[in-house]
């Protein structure tokens, strides 16, 4: 089975990739919701809007927010057995993984 890594955003609820720190929709924290950063609208690589929902570039595939150098004042994304522990309890849980009284 492969490692679980998505998790939901605390501020829009998209889901998304743990490899970064901070949610390329709204641009808060995916471990402690606080706003990092303020919304960009276009690609500074190829001048293409982001996507609205995931945050992706068009035109060259690129994450918005993905080139922030500091991390967050929480400190969960630098701290590996507290960023596991997080995952773990707020991953996003595929379909057959789900318990059976969620479904109702």
């Amino acid at each position: 089975m492969t490692e679980t890594r998505f998790v939901k955003c605390p501020g829009c609820l998209a889901v998304v990739d743990t490899q970064y720190s901070i949610c390329a929709g709204c641009g808060r924290c995916i471990f402690c919701g606080n706003r990092r950063c303020k919304k960009v609208s276009h690609c500074p690589e190829c001048d293409v809007p982001y996507c609205e929902c995931c945050g992706r570039c068009a035109g060259c595939g690129g994450v918005r927010y993905s080139d922030l150098p500091e991390p967050c004042t929480c400190g969960i994304a630098d701290d590996p057995v507290r960023r596991q522990e997080f995952i773990q309890s707020e991953r996003v849980l595929r379909s057959g993984e789900r318990p059976w009284w969620k479904f109702w």
